[in-house]
């Protein structure tokens, strides 16, 4: 163990500094396509979601039962988990409708700008 160690952290020491894509030999030009991303958000907000719709779900029952034990029963259960699914979902489809349109807008910006450029050389 002693000797493994140092080692291992050499490698944690040494991997900022050589681990980095210009030393891997990857492109730094990555792009995430859209399904990914939505992927990425939905999988990241599931479990926010499920912990906080818990919880309201836990709290109201709390509220107007005061003296049961909190017994969740099937009905519960796939209302919770049904309803997370739907949040979860629901940011990632706003997210991906945002980022859409902020590329959307940003082609047609260049666009017009290349358009611009053009007519402006072809004038000269």
């Amino acid at each position: 163990m002693k000797k493994i160690l140092p080692i291992v952290l050499g490698v944690l020491i040494a991997f900022p500094l050589y681990g980095d894509p210009i030393h891997l030999g990857l492109e730094d030009d990555y792009r995430e396509t859209p399904g990914r991303r939505a992927e990425v958000i939905f999988f990241l907000s599931l479990p926010f979601a499920l912990l906080t719709q818990g919880l309201i779900i836990a709290g109201l029952y709390a509220v107007n039962n005061p003296n049961d034990p909190l017994q969740f029963n099937v009905a519960t259960y796939s209302f919770w988990i049904g309803g997370s699914l739907l949040i979860s979902g629901g940011i990632a489809y706003a997210d991906y409708r945002d980022t859409c349109l902020r590329e959307k807008e940003e082609q047609t910006q260049d666009h017009k700008e290349a358009r611009y450029y053009v007519q402006l050389n072809h004038r000269f």
